[in-house]
């Protein structure tokens, strides 16, 4: 029985499109982690700028009872922002979801380089080897990169795909194709 050659490759594409999309998450991830982290430091800075500086007006003799509080609260806020940023540390997970793009993106060449390969070319044994091995990369990308908020995973599916959660890879369905051969 000859392997159906339209069919390899919708099946292949098809685990390419999915490769892309969670590519797609991670960058939209990535890319809200770095507005956080910019967002948070600067807020940070301002507000322990705005503390310092009313706290240097109460130093020069000066003892305006409105000013100490806002010195006091401005800094306390200041504080509770960056212990906030030390807890979050939204840079590294911006990077994390960058690295896990990369790595999704880098698998979703090789499906697209599987399903452009000429099958006539290749024994079943070998593309069935070819694919395997690209199923246990996806299987190591997937172990090592972040989880993908709802927000990132809704934004790159369009209204007439599935839900991404619902769309699980299926191993089964390819690789039966091609060990039926």
């Amino acid at each position: 029985m000859a392997l159906d050659m339209v069919e390899f490759q919708k099946d292949v594409l098809d685990l390419e499109e999915r490769c892309q999309r969670s590519r797609a998450s991670h960058f939209i991830d990535a890319n809200r982690w770095t507005n956080a982290n910019w967002w948070l430091g600067v807020f940070s800075i301002v507000l322990g700028a705005l503390g310092g500086t009313a706290t240097a007006s109460t130093a020069g003799g000066g003892s305006d009872a409105l000013v100490i509080p806002f010195a006091v609260g401005f800094s306390f806020l200041a504080g509770v922002i960056g212990a906030v940023v030390s807890f979050l540390k939204p840079e590294e997970k911006a990077s994390a979801h960058k690295r896990a793009g990369d790595g999704w993106s880098i698998l979703a060449d090789k499906f697209f380089k599987l399903a452009r390969t000429d099958i006539s070319l290749k024994q079943p044994d070998e593309l069935s080897k070819m694919l395997d091995d690209l199923i246990a990369e996806k299987q190591r990308v997937t172990e090592a990169s972040p989880v993908i908020s709802q927000k990132a995973r809704v934004g790159v599916s369009d209204k007439n795909s599935k839900d991404l959660r619902a769309s699980t890879f299926q191993v089964g369905k390819v690789t039966g194709r091609i060990k039926q051969i």
